[in-house]
């Protein structure tokens, strides 16, 4: 009775502990037309928006409040993967308002800013492809929850 009982709790737990992960439903987007060698899962009718600056080139894709990405392409300064990771690490957590690494991946991480007593959440995910690097983040305008962020990081990968 008791083991009946212990794995009924338990399913109960499991289902109560799963969380929808948007960014699973989310259509994959290429991003070539755009000028970028990459692709990423977005939502359908998402607004992509890029931007030339000489040296570096940008791409904004942004749905709402929720769904808001940045990602910037330049000339790799590296071939090593683990050394952009850890040069992106090192310019986020100079930023006065890092807080903490919520959790560290293969190609990135995602972090907590803290300005005042507002906490905030942001990613990094580095990609390099051929001569070029890539690094993803959330748009910079706009404060992120830590499941967002999350849905974010997830549909870039």
């Amino acid at each position: 009775m008791y083991k009946v009982l212990i794995f009924l709790v338990a399913i109960a737990l499991s289902f109560g502990s799963c969380k929808s992960d948007k960014s699973s439903s989310y259509p994959s987007k290429d991003l070539l037309k755009h000028g970028f060698a990459i692709s990423i899962k977005a939502p359908e009718d998402a607004v992509i928006k890029s931007d030339d600056y000489g040296l570096m080139q940008e791409l904004s894709i942004q749905k709402g409040e929720e769904y808001n990405i940045q990602i910037f392409k330049s000339m790799a300064t590296t071939s090593n993967l683990k050394e952009a990771l850890q040069g992106q690490k090192t310019l986020v957590k100079s930023d006065r308002y890092f807080s903490k690494v919520i959790e560290e991946y293969d190609n990135g991480f995602i972090f907590e800013k803290k300005i005042d007593d507002i906490i905030n959440y942001d990613f990094r995910y580095v990609k390099v492809v051929g001569d070029n690097e890539y690094v993803y983040q959330t748009g910079m305008m706009g404060s992120y929850t830590e499941e967002s962020v999350r849905a974010m990081y997830n549909s870039v990968q």
